[in-house]
């Protein structure tokens, strides 16, 4: 049904535009769609799923170009041109629908990057749509060549395909450059990019003795076993309960002399060890309180830090209920 559409769009303009205003308008809808989906989803499941980076836009524009070039090549020119065409043409229209709209979604991931500026992610996708709309129509201003001319069209053909692909992996060694899980791609890490934790993590230091802290930019959270944690700390958590309550120190069921802090609220935290191995803390679940240790909240990140005891920051001895 959208064959149809794109044809007679296409009719309308290409006297005054080439085709790529469509085409790469139409294989640029699925990432506008994942892009509104992925405002929709947690902090957890963006990371997993979404679009977030350069290199999210130019997988899933690739995965719509392949896709765009299949349908186009099967039911617009197999049945104008007979069943030969199809392989050939299909071979040639996908790699070249793959560099387009490839070049095109890195700046919508680049938009997605900088989405908390809107002027930055406005004037990347404008920059990416001009550049693949010029990349493709630079391909199909062969049949503006008169008469004898044909003969160098091949030449033109060699030389578009050479500056689209240029372009392609340009867009890929820099999105790998501007990727906020670079360290951790491929051939720096072996851990998939939503995995690569968003807080640096600190060398591996020894147990000290003192107090455990929850620090959060410039502001600490004393941890000692029985203390709560509440949303007036950590504001970008929801809490499960009325009162508020989004953590607890508790000691180690097992290891008396761990503490521990409990996930009270809704949403999945993710936790950075010391050693760089990274654990989601579902609700309910805990994390070991080890200094160098970071949590991610999801708007917020925090580390566990340890300092010299001080007897005035014990919490209040709470009233034990035999006495009441």
């Amino acid at each position: 049904m959208l064959l149809p559409v794109i044809n007679a769009l296409e009719a309308v303009t290409q006297t005054v535009f080439a085709p790529g205003l469509i085409e790469e308008t139409v294989k640029a809808l699925p990432l506008g769609l994942v892009l509104l989906v992925t405002w929709k989803m947690s902090h957890h499941r963006q990371r997993k799923y979404g679009l977030r980076e350069p290199l999210d836009g130019i997988l899933i524009a690739a995965a719509s170009a392949s896709g765009f070039a299949f349908l186009e090549t099967m039911f617009v020119y197999v049945p104008h041109y007979g069943a030969l065409i199809g392989t050939p043409r299909l071979l040639t229209n996908c790699f070249g629908h793959i560099a387009y709209a490839g070049a095109f979604g890195y700046f919508i991931g680049l938009a997605a990057l900088h989405s908390h500026n809107r002027k930055k992610a406005i004037l990347a996708v404008v920059v990416g749509f001009l550049i693949a709309n010029l990349l493709h129509d630079l391909w199909d201003a062969m049949r503006f060549y008169p008469g004898i001319a044909q003969m160098v069209s091949p030449v033109h053909e060699v030389a578009v395909a050479v500056l689209a692909f240029v372009v392609l992996a340009s867009t890929i060694l820099k999105g790998r450059e501007v990727s906020p899980a670079r360290e951790f791609l491929w051939p720096f890490g072996s851990l998939p990019p939503y995995r690569a934790p968003e807080v640096d993590a600190v060398p591996e230091m020894p147990a000290l003795s003192g107090d455990l802290w929850l620090q959060i930019g410039a502001v600490r959270t004393r941890l000692a076993e029985g203390i709560d944690v509440t949303v007036r700390e950590l504001s970008s958590l929801k809490a499960r309960t009325p009162d508020g309550v989004v953590a607890e120190v508790r000691r180690h069921p097992t290891e008396p002399g761990v503490l521990v802090l409990r996930n009270l609220s809704t949403a999945t935290w993710e936790a950075v060890r010391p050693d760089s191995s990274v654990r989601d803390v579902e609700p309910a679940g805990t994390v070991r309180l080890v200094a160098g240790t970071r949590l991610d909240f999801g708007t917020q990140h925090g580390a566990i830090v340890v300092t010299a005891h001080d007897p005035e920051s014990d919490p209040p001895p709470k009233a034990d209920d035999e006495w009441c």
